[in-house]
């Protein structure tokens, strides 16, 4: 009988998968593209075993039981209840269920997860005629996700990700996930006949992948599985799945693959994943500078994960530490990763026959080659967003002198002046901004129409209050926020955008005009303000005026006053409606604690949905009064509603048998202090060891950030379980930077 698979990829990967899949050297399964993230594709029960072991790009094989709409709790319990679960999940299997909600009216997760979880039990009792499920055998991992109120039922078959070859035991900082590696090889024009390089190859994962697949060895050959410990599954077919794979391989043969990097410690384990994945033979390992590339051969590609960034900290000469740090602690340098990409269109007109695929969110990238690619591909890097840019050269077998087109940087400024300089005639009159303003101006309008009607729905769904526009383009550094009859334009960069004053002046009123065009508003209806306050700068205290001018918007069934020119926070941030709308769901009969700067809205969506009791700390004087006007204007008045003014180190010592906490701290300039006066990367887990200290049993911490690069101390937590439930949280005007805001939920070991 037939089965539903659904291969689970990297955003930007969908149709790489599906040719792996039914493409003319995949493994046959017929496949589409069915959502984001998900490749749909149809076989026997042999197809869990051979696509967990033969493809390269997927993240991870799911069963898919079944999907239906689902607009309300009782049809989600109901049509679960109706799958055949018992088919697949035996009377002690264990079946921990995970979900996702975007775009669906059901958006409560933890509701959702529940009624599934019941559901199955209730099912699984009654076909297996018991009265109870130990759940103490093998793992069937359950996900409910909902997108635009469809429900999709499934169980993950492979356990560990799919990008965990098992031949990398020692890494980098920041590897290349086998999987992506991958993809951009396939998404390459190489193959196994002509060169490749990779001159920022780190630990290897580059050309040990493209090594493997020249020799069609199969990614998932030596690990293990989780379908293969299901009773329901017969395990010959993973033997027969394993022995074909083998029976694939190719000889060894030469190739002309190879990796180079500054490191030498970052080739030590190069060499070692290679032989461990049994294609050290076949790959050329060089310990050079990237300005020294060059290579006599021709019509090569060459593929790389260049540094970027925080990543680029070494470097600059005798860098002998591994360069893939995406999460390095050493602040970046900015004139460092200036100059390694402005050494890229020098460096890879060396290569005047190859072919060149860069991955990098390096911004201006194109404009800095001199040369639009040829393709471009958005793509993830872990949590960066990144650009596969893809410039084709000749094709082999063209004539000898055949050659790409030349990459033409932008020429270098002039040197200053000195005495001993005689110009000819007068100097040329500096260009103006104006002829670029006005393209960067149209570009920006073309962009910002696009999105205001991808969103224009959002409001008839009662969503008033949402982000238009978040720096989509790099040489327009706004935010762009709609706040009903309001616009809010936030200026990142300021004078620092490279224009004088009166340049960037005049650059700005340029832009605001597009964004009142767009809106179809008034230009006295547009704030715009610079993202934040300076380091250390003191709280902004209200007048009665600031607070008379506050704004009423509407978020669900309340109203709020919110502050559009307040330094940190509008009170309101658009990325976070999603986690008060959780807190809205989770909050009936409960004790909450809200330790958050902006805390107002979700104390009202918490009281609203009958919380038993709320306490908000905001220790900012101006948060705190529209903090109490909000309470006012929403009618909660009654003893169930606390305000105190107080930072959460020092109050959450004195508190017990609380339900729920949401630590949100609103962070000062540096992206490190946080207006309480801790730091962030520092002090959290104290904060959270005293919150999880003050949770009742079965409570729970709910702690979020939106500050890039950081890192939870998991190992400085007292005993408790993490769940990562950033994905859950992605608003619909936020689906292009899934991750502003991260967020886990801690849930107490008592």
């Amino acid at each position: 009988m037939p089965i539903e698979l659904l291969a689970a990829t990297k955003s930007g990967l969908e149709a790489v998968a599906a040719r792996e899949l039914d493409g003319p050297t995949g493994l046959g399964y017929p496949a589409k593209p069915v959502s984001v993230g998900r490749v749909l594709f149809t076989g026997d029960e042999s197809a869990i075993a051979r696509a967990n072991i033969g493809l390269r790009t997927a993240d991870r094989i799911l069963l898919r039981i079944g999907t239906f709409s689902a607009t309300d709790f009782g049809v989600l319990f109901d049509a679960t209840f109706a799958l055949d679960w018992e088919r697949w999940i035996p009377r002690d299997g264990a079946f921990p269920v995970s979900g996702r909600s975007i775009r669906s009216r059901l958006s409560s997760v933890p509701a959702c997860q529940k009624i599934v979880k019941k559901a199955i039990v209730q099912k699984l009792r009654a076909a297996h005629r018991v009265d109870t499920l130990p759940e103490n055998g093998a793992t069937f991992a359950v996900e409910v996700a909902l997108i635009d109120d469809v429900a999709t039922l499934s169980i993950d078959t492979t356990g560990v990700s799919l990008h965990k070859r098992g031949y990398r035991d020692f890494v980098t900082e920041a590897p290349l996930q086998e999987t992506l590696a991958a993809a951009m090889i396939r998404l390459s024009v190489w193959n196994p006949d002509r060169p490749l390089l990779d001159p920022f190859c780190g630990s290897g994962t580059i050309p040990i992948e493209a090594a493997l697949m020249a020799r069609r060895i199969a990614p998932g050959l030596t690990r293990a599985f989780a379908a293969e410990q299901w009773p329901t599954l017969d395990r010959n077919l993973w033997q027969q799945a394993r022995a074909e794979a083998r029976d694939a391989i190719l000889p060894p043969a030469p190739l002309r693959i190879v990796g180079a990097d500054v490191s030498g410690e970052a080739l030590a384990l190069a060499r070692r994943h290679a032989e461990r994945a049994g294609v050290s033979g076949q790959i050329t390992w060089l310990q050079r500078d990237f300005a020294d590339t060059h290579s006599a051969q021709e019509f090569g590609c060459l593929i790389a994960n260049p540094p970027y960034g925080e990543r680029v900290g070494a470097i600059e000469g005798g860098r002998d530490a591994p360069s893939r740090g995406a999460h390095a602690t050493n602040e970046p340098d900015p004139a460092a990763v200036d100059a390694l990409y402005a050494s890229f269109p020098r460096i890879l007109n060396r290569l005047k026959t190859w072919s060149h695929f860069i991955l990098t969110p390096f911004p201006r990238f194109e404009r800095l080659m001199g040369r639009e690619a040829d393709r471009r591909r958005k793509l993830y890097n872990g949590t960066i967003e990144c650009t596969y840019y893809q410039y084709l050269g000749p094709k082999p077998g063209t004539p000898a002198d055949a050659a790409a087109e030349p990459f033409a940087p932008p020429p270098a400024p002039p040197r200053p002046r000195s005495h001993a300089d005689h110009p000819r005639g007068p100097a040329p009159a500096p260009a103006s901004f104006a002829e670029r303003d006005a393209k960067q101006a149209e570009l920006f309008r073309n962009r910002l129409s696009s999105r205001a009607r991808h969103l224009r729905r959002l409001p008839s769904r009662g969503i008033t209050c949402y982000r238009l526009f978040d720096r989509d383009m790099p040489d327009v550094p706004l935010v762009v926020d709609r706040y009903e009859s309001r616009v809010l334009v936030v200026d990142l960069l300021g004078p620092r955008s490279g224009r004088g004053p009166e340049e960037h002046r005049a650059w700005m009123r340029r832009m605001v005009d597009v964004v009142a065009e767009v809106c179809e508003t008034a230009r006295d209806n547009i704030i715009v303000r610079r993202p934040r306050a300076g380091v250390g700068a003191p709280p902004r205290t209200p007048t009665h005026a600031a607070v008379d001018d506050a704004l009423i918007v509407h978020e669900f069934a309340s109203r709020f006053l919110v502050d559009l020119h307040h330094p940190l926070t509008t009170l309101l941030p658009p990325d976070r409606r999603r986690l008060r709308a959780m807190i809205r769901d989770l909050a009936p009969a409960r004790r909450l604690l809200i330790g958050t700067g902006d805390a107002a809205p979700a104390a009202v969506h918490a009281l609203a949905a009958g919380a038993a009791a709320v306490t908000i700390l905001a220790p900012d004087a101006s948060m705190f009064e529209l903090a109490r006007r909000n309470l006012e204007l929403n009618g909660f008045v009654d003893g169930r509603a606390r305000l105190l003014r107080a930072d959460a180190l020092a109050h959450l010592p004195t508190c017990r048998d609380l339900d729920l906490i949401l630590i949100d701290p609103l962070m000062l300039a540096d992206g490190r202090t946080t207006t309480d006066g801790w730091n962030l990367f520092r002090d959290h887990a104290a904060v959270l060891n005293l919150a999880l200290d003050a949770l009742a049993p079965a409570g729970a911490v709910l702690f979020a950030t939106n500050v890039e690069n950081f890192e939870l101390h998991e190992s400085k937590l007292a005993p408790c379980r993490v769940q990562d439930i950033s994905h859950r949280l992605v608003p619909p005007d936020f689906e292009n930077r899934p991750f502003a805001l991260r967020c886990w939920r801690l849930i107490g070991d008592r």
